[in-house]
């Protein structure tokens, strides 16, 4: 994968970018994002993917929403070198 800047925007980053749109029910900007990541190369599977996500958008059902797991973080290190 290539280093991201804004001259050569990466192609798998805005494909995730328009699936989260999607999800938000913003479609067009879905699209927008899906046609932008065409633009810059994609390798061919994601090239195949992107096309049918234009044309029909994201047909799979949106991930179950989980709850968070609980953490528990010490106060504080007991020792510098426990960092």
């Amino acid at each position: 994968m290539s280093d991201l800047s804004s001259s050569d925007p990466n192609p798998e980053v805005l494909d995730h970018l328009g699936d989260i749109y999607w999800r938000l029910n913003r479609h067009d900007d879905a699209k927008v994002q899906w046609r932008k990541a065409l633009d810059n190369r994609p390798e061919t599977p994601r090239r195949q993917q992107l096309m049918a996500k234009v044309a029909h958008g994201l047909t799979t059902p949106a991930p179950a929403h989980r709850a968070l797991p609980q953490v528990n973080l010490p106060q504080a290190p007991a020792e510098r070198g426990n960092t």
